[in-house]
């Protein structure tokens, strides 16, 4: 024996041990008869008793096992055999058409796994290209192609697996968006395809979809846009348009940067127009008139009263004209808020003071007595906004009434209106140029002499003041204005006692309590710093602690 043949022996007896579970490190007593035994075993002879003991002997109960269960396989390996021949042959009959020549057994595994829908590995497919099987490659390709389409469009438990029936010619259909006719469509219900028949209805909606996107386009004189499937935010666009819904702010946004859409951003400014007048109309109460215009008189009223806008009060007879009674109230009403806010008036009632309001705005006088019962119930302030403007429009009145009859008595009304408005230099110029020696009557020189003295204290020029109110006396001695202009003079420059005394003249002249009480209240609040108004309300406290009460007010 060679030393080759003895190497070959021996590999040959370690793949025989490997194979019928023979351990290497095991003793065995005549390990040339294993050897034999193991030979006999796996040529396909069957092993005799005495050999069959001998293994048992050697413990080799694993080793007798295997070659007892390979013996009972036997048959079924020839038969095996012969069953894999006719299943090659029955493959190679079956592919024939992509093989062009003779087979060896070497495809048999290939053509196995595509008739079982498997996938070639990168050796099978290089061995085909390397053999020149292109149509068997393509076929593999084919078969890979449609189980993918099974996949995707639900049919995956469908036997089908060959690229030669109705199946993959629906599946292709559908892949290219193709619609299936009524039989295609039928075929895929009666194969209980309900997933790829859904796949089909899904894909017809699509393209009912698609036509109205279309037909949309059209309508709107946008089919140059390049969108073109019903996931562009065009198509989004013009449906809402087509619904009359307004567009949201991304939208508008986005059509800002599309110039050919141009129309459309004109159709959704006009459609949220015509949304705000209905709005619009809706909060204020004009539903039943047909205006329908975003551009008309009515829609224009009604932005600027929601907006706040300053508001005729001819626009409120205009609604009244236009059948709108319930709109002609609210606006009424608005109007109402803006003229409180004109004239500072917190929360007043209704009447009277919507129509007081009214008249200033037309200029027109109110009545005095009006005037002087709401400040009196403590409804207006003396100083407040429409009592201004009520002071002006008196000061005008009686100016134009002097310039007309050259009564001098309405210089005097006329001053006391600008200096109750706060028109200090407006009152002084009445008596600036004034030619005193033509006067003749005593009492209207006083009256014009104590009302620039009032005038000229409230301008704290306090000396010429003082000049003015002792003038007057000389003509007058009995009015009490000269007398009251001399107590606040001197209550004003802290000489407490003579504004007693001139006090207490004014009183015995007639002067009204109330008059005074609103003078002092005047001086307290207008003392040019804490301590004037503390050392004043102080000697007041002291002087008549219950009249002048309202000056506790002053002292927190």
């Amino acid at each position: 024996m060679t030393i080759e043949h003895a190497q070959l022996e021996s590999r040959h007896f370690d793949f025989l041990k490997l194979k019928y579970h023979v351990d290497r490190q095991q003793r065995i007593a005549s390990p040339d008869f294993l050897y034999f035994i193991l030979r006999r075993a796996n040529s396909g002879s069957l092993l005799t008793g005495s050999e069959q003991n001998w293994l048992k002997q050697q413990g080799l109960f694993a080793t007798l096992q295997i070659i007892q269960l390979e013996a009972q396989l036997q048959p079924y390996q020839v038969q095996e055999q012969m069953r894999m021949k006719a299943e090659f042959e029955q493959l190679q009959a079956k592919y024939q058409p992509f093989l062009a020549r003779l087979l060896t057994f070497n495809l048999h595994s290939i053509l196995w796994k595509l008739d079982h829908q498997r996938l070639l590995d990168n050796v099978e497919t290089q061995f085909l290209q390397d053999s020149l099987f292109e149509d068997l490659l393509n076929l593999a390709r084919k078969i890979q192609g449609f189980s993918v389409l099974k996949q995707k469009y639900g049919a995956a438990n469908h036997p089908d697996f060959l690229p030669d029936g109705q199946l993959f010619f629906i599946l292709q259909r559908l892949r290219a968006k193709e619609e299936l006719d009524e039989a295609e469509a039928q075929w895929l219900l009666d194969q209980n395809l309900l997933t790829t028949f859904a796949v089909h209805e899904q894909q017809k909606q699509e393209r009912q979809l698609e036509a109205a996107f279309v037909q949309l386009k059209v309508k709107y004189q946008v089919s140059d846009h390049p969108d073109r499937t019903v996931e562009s935010k065009l198509y989004f666009v013009l449906q809402k348009l087509e619904t009359e819904a307004l567009l949201d702010a991304a939208e508008v946004t986005w059509l800002k940067t599309q110039p050919q859409l141009e129309n459309l951003l004109h159709l959704h400014q006009k459609l949220a127009e015509q949304q705000r007048f209905a709005e619009l109309k809706l909060k204020y109460k004009a539903t039943h008139s047909r205006e329908q215009s975003p551009q008309s008189k009515l829609c224009k009223v009604l932005i600027a009263i929601d907006a706040d806008q300053p508001i005729d009060p001819a626009t409120i007879d205009w609604l009244e004209k236009q059948g709108l009674p319930e709109s002609a109230r609210i606006v009424r009403h608005h109007y109402f808020q803006q003229l409180c806010r004109k004239y500072r008036i917190i929360r007043p009632p209704f009447d009277p003071f919507y129509e007081i309001m009214l008249k200033l705005e037309r200029e027109e006088r109110l009545e005095r007595l009006q005037v002087a019962q709401l400040i009196n119930e403590e409804q207006l302030q003396r100083d407040g906004k429409i009592a201004k403007a009520h002071h002006c429009l008196e000061a005008a009145f009686y100016e134009q009434e002097h310039r007309r009859t050259g009564n001098g008595w309405n210089i005097v009304n006329a001053m006391s209106d600008w200096r109750k408005a706060g028109e200090l230099d407006q009152a002084l110029n009445l008596t600036q140029n004034l030619n005193w020696k033509k006067i003749s009557d005593r009492r209207l020189k006083a009256a014009l002499l104590t009302n620039r003295g009032f005038t000229l204290k409230d301008r704290s020029d306090f000396l010429e003041a003082f000049q003015c109110a002792e003038q007057a006396i000389t003509f007058n001695s009995q009015a009490f204005q000269p007398c009251l202009l001399l107590s606040i003079l001197s209550y004003k420059t802290a000489d407490y006692t003579n504004g007693d005394i001139w006090m207490q003249k004014a009183i015995e002249r007639g002067a009204n309590p109330g008059d005074l009480d609103y003078e002092m209240k005047r001086l307290v609040k207008n003392a040019k710093n804490a301590e004037e108004r503390k050392r004043l309300v102080d000697y007041l406290l002291k002087t008549d602690p219950q009249r002048y009460s309202w000056a506790k007010e002053y002292q927190k």
